[in-house]
Formats: structure tokens, C-alpha cells, sequence
């Protein structure tokens, strides 16, 4: 489930959100983040390899808990 932190416009300066999470693809852990202003519809997503940024991962394990994912027996997915 994605998560979310208050944020500002780095256009426009107006309040907004950015969305961010994780998800295993391929094997492999990836995570994501995605940011659209409402006021001036700037917009910016990126992703990337492994562990999410210490930063987002804080808010995560703060809004979600911590979780361990453990594969079935010939299902090696991450």
C-alpha cells in the first residue's frame, strides 16, 4: 500500500503530496514515488533498486509497521 508525506511545489511553492512505496517486480525489491501538484499540475515520478530512501522508509514502517516477507517453496519472486 502506498504511503504519503506532506510536501511543497518545488514550481509553484503550493502545498501537495508525494506518494511513495515499494513493490517486488521480477525478483527484484524496487520502490517508487510519484508527485503531481493540484494548482499548477507540475509533475515528477522516479523509482529506483533495492531499498526505499531511509527518509520514505521511516514513514512506512511509522504508518504501516514492519513486515518480512518470506517466499513459498519454489516461488522465488524477491
Amino acid at each position: 500500500m502506498p504511503a504519503s508525506m506532506p510536501t511543497r511545489c518545488e514550481d509553484c511553492g503550493a502545498e501537495a503530496l508525494c506518494t511513495f512505496g515499494e513493490s517486488c517486480h521480477g525478483g527484484k525489491l524496487q520502490w517508487w514515488e510519484s508527485f503531481r501538484c493540484q494548482e499548477c499540475e507540475w509533475g515528477v515520478e522516479g523509482d529506483g533498486l533495492g531499498s526505499i530512501p531511509k527518509p520514505y522508509r521511516s514513514l512506512l514502517v511509522k504508518e504501516e509497521g514492519e513486515w518480512e516477507l518470506t517466499p513459498e517453496e519454489g516461488h522465488h519472486n524477491c
